[in-house]
């Protein structure tokens, strides 16, 4: 099984609340859900629950400025 479903909390706690919710709703089952991602300090905790869509380019320009 493979679904792609959707993750649009702006924490990773509501985001792995999504996940749960969703599962529950389409097939009745419990679970445990779990969202992570990448918070670094030097980017004022970027990239957050953004870090898989995080775009490389703007990324490499903060590194930068920071460096």
């Amino acid at each position: 099984m493979h679904e792609d479903i959707p993750e649009t909390g702006v924490t990773f706690h509501e985001n792995a609340k999504q996940k749960t919710d969703y599962l529950v709703n389409k097939y009745g089952l419990n679970c445990f859900g779990d969202d992570s991602g990448l918070e670094i300090d030097a980017l004022n905790g970027e990239p957050g629950v953004y870090s898989a869509r995080y775009s490389g380019s703007v990324i490499w320009k903060k590194i930068l400025i920071w460096f």
